[in-house]
């Protein structure tokens, strides 16, 4: 068994080269990665490209919420952020289908996304219920 902090570290360092990965997409850089990760990526009008860019994003959406994190406002955030990540996906694949009868497809991709996008609110809420607050009442 890996301890949290090993798989920690090693999602840290995923999240860091995928990040990387798509800022290549970016048209300017952000100091700020919200930001900067909600903007509209450029260079993706071949569809191998699109779907490379795709399953780093979806890679990535899946690193943020599977990352251990014994405290629950981070892991609340790392969700987030990884919600953002899912519905950026869907989005863009909305306005930049691919093609019917390309050998590129991302649907199977984006089924998943769907799906966890329709499941992280949920896991959300059940986070929150855990957190006692600041207060000690939730």
């Amino acid at each position: 068994r890996v301890p949290a902090d090993k798989l920690a570290a090693l999602a840290d360092g995923a999240i860091r080269h995928y990040t990387r990965f798509v800022y290549l997409f970016l048209p300017t850089l952000s100091p700020d990665p919200a930001t900067a990760l909600s903007a509209e990526p450029q260079g993706l009008g071949e569809e191998r490209v699109r779907r490379w860019y795709l399953v780093a994003r979806l890679s990535l959406a899946r690193v943020l919420s599977k990352r251990p994190e014994p405290d629950l406002p981070r892991r609340r955030e790392l969700l987030r952020r990884a919600q953002a990540e899912y519905d950026f996906i869907i989005a863009l694949v909305g306005r930049l289908p691919f093609k019917e009868g390309s050998d590129v497809s991302f649907a199977e991709e984006l089924a998943v996304c769907r799906e966890m996008a329709a499941l992280l609110p949920a896991k959300l809420a059940r986070l929150h219920t855990l957190d006692p607050g600041p207060s000690g009442t939730g």
